[in-house]
């Protein structure tokens, strides 16, 4: 990952760091998408804190969301422990089915 962000300019970083902080918090709508839905969280995500995923599943409605948290991994969850988010997503997968 480290290699991936430093071969990165500097602009489409800071192009990108721009558009996360500016857009909308479509968060109201998560209720009305009438899908099952999967939040994935990193156990230490210093970017996207517990909480806040819980708040997110929480707010898909009564459909719910199933909330995975993956032990010992911070916001680059899918890189620290691809294993762990693939068992997770597989068993949710399995269970949508």
């Amino acid at each position: 990952l480290r290699d991936i962000m430093q071969q990165i300019s500097p602009l489409t970083i800071e192009y990108a760091s721009c558009a996360m902080r500016d857009r909308r918090d479509f968060t109201a709508l998560l209720s009305s998408m009438g899908l099952k839905t999967q939040v994935i969280v990193g156990e230490h995500d210093a970017i996207i804190s517990l909480a806040v995923a819980k708040q997110t599943a929480d707010a898909c409605g009564e459909r719910g969301a199933r909330l995975d948290i993956i032990p010992n991994a911070g916001h680059m969850a899918p890189f620290e422990s691809p294993v762990q988010v693939a068992k997770v997503m597989r068993e949710f997968l399995g269970a949508s089915a």
